[in-house]
């Protein structure tokens, strides 16, 4: 796995985890990002994670997201390089 694809698959481990705890009430849509964020997170930790299992879990997440109307979406189909999720659900900081 690329720099990059590590530093994106870590970054949506982190979006999804955040958006479960802070947001108990979504007890279905949670249920199912828990178990995407399980196998995110393992593959966070290991270079061994192709390019291709992370578009696998952003299609995932992006499959959970459009079904509960979670987010807006700024693209009809696929993944958005500006993922609402994502970017509602985490900090920044490790790009300063």
């Amino acid at each position: 796995m690329t720099h990059w694809a590590r530093k994106a698959t870590d970054t949506l481990a982190e979006a999804l985890n955040r958006h479960i705890r802070d947001n108990p009430e979504l007890t279905e849509e949670n249920r199912q990002l828990q178990a995407i964020y399980l196998s995110v997170q393992r593959a966070s930790g290991t270079v061994a994670t192709t390019e291709g299992e992370l578009q696998r879990f952003r299609a995932s997440v992006c499959e959970v997201c459009r079904r509960h109307e979670m987010y807006d979406c700024d693209v009809p189909s696929g993944w958005s390089e500006n993922c609402a999720l994502v970017f509602n659900n985490t900090t920044y900081f490790g790009d300063l």
